[in-house]
């Protein structure tokens, strides 16, 4: 038995119309894009699917494995839809561990946090003045933050980071208790000498210092030059921050960078019960 040969022109055509098939899937505006981007089509993935009958309406590359980049909060957000349902609501929660009398509470005050991505310091401080309207004028114990509603994996620990800019607020990991996004903010204000730097709640036993180095320039690319800060270790638990790379003289800004850069979980939890 012999293959069966077709000329060459018909193979050409062939294959050329199955690429204006392929092209034709891809919508006018998204391909104008990617011309603009200088991508070719072959960057490019996607199914687009009907809801109604799963009919597909659109697709291109469908089964190629691509990085899916932020497409990935869809499929984070069908799953939270299907355990929780829409009205779940995260919340946190002030708990006493000892009775309070005369004023005085005998035990350790518990921040129980379950997912509430709205918990910043104007919610905390508005649950302490709610505690100090039931009585509680002094604590006799610690301050205990409970971060068991859910403990995910730390896939990140150990493993090279994400990307080149581990220390900015997308890269925080999820938690329970997120109090103000777990993110530290660093006042800076530069003049023509020097950079001085605030940190707004200060932590003990941390302190940030600027390496910076100024520059000319506007604080419209002030993170052109930005590097990942370092971190040091130093005696009896203390840690040291240094600020690394430019920035523009004359100039004041307010940044949020993840607390997992200024400490580790345990300084912070000794931190804090400490304060």
């Amino acid at each position: 038995m012999t293959a069966k040969k077709h000329p060459r022109w018909l193979l050409a055509a062939w294959a050329l119309a199955l690429a204006c098939q392929a092209a034709a899937q891809i919508p006018p505006e998204v391909h104008a894009r990617l011309e603009e981007a200088r991508l070719p089509d072959e960057a490019l993935a996607f199914v687009v699917q009907r809801v109604s009958d799963g009919r597909t309406v659109a697709a291109h590359q469908a089964d190629r494995s691509v990085q899916p980049a932020s497409t990935l909060k869809l499929l984070t957000s069908i799953v939270a839809l299907d355990r929780l349902g829409p009205a779940y609501r995260g919340r946190s929660t002030l708990l006493a561990s000892g009775p309070v009398t005369k004023g005085v509470l005998h035990g350790d005050l518990v921040l129980r946090g379950e997912g509430d991505v709205d918990l910043d310091a104007q919610a905390l401080e508005h649950m302490l003045r709610i505690a100090r309207l039931k009585g509680v004028r002094e604590i006799r114990g610690d301050l205990v933050l409970d971060r068991t509603f859910f403990q995910p994996a730390r896939t990140d620990e150990g493993v090279p980071p994400f990307d080149d800019t581990p220390e900015f607020r997308y890269n925080v990991i999820p938690d329970a208790l997120l109090l103000n996004t777990n993110l530290i903010e660093l006042d800076l204000v530069s003049d023509d000498r020097q950079v001085s730097v605030g940190i707004s709640t200060p932590l003990e036993g941390v302190s940030v210092k600027s390496r910076l180095t100024l520059v000319d320039g506007d604080c419209d690319s002030w993170d052109d030059g930005w590097q990942l800060p370092e971190v040091r270790m130093l005696a009896r638990g203390k840690i040291e921050v240094a600020l690394r790379g430019t920035y523009p003289r004359d100039r004041r800004m307010t940044l949020a960078r993840p607390a997992t850069i200024v400490t580790t979980e345990s300084s912070a939890r000794e931190a804090m019960s400490r304060s």
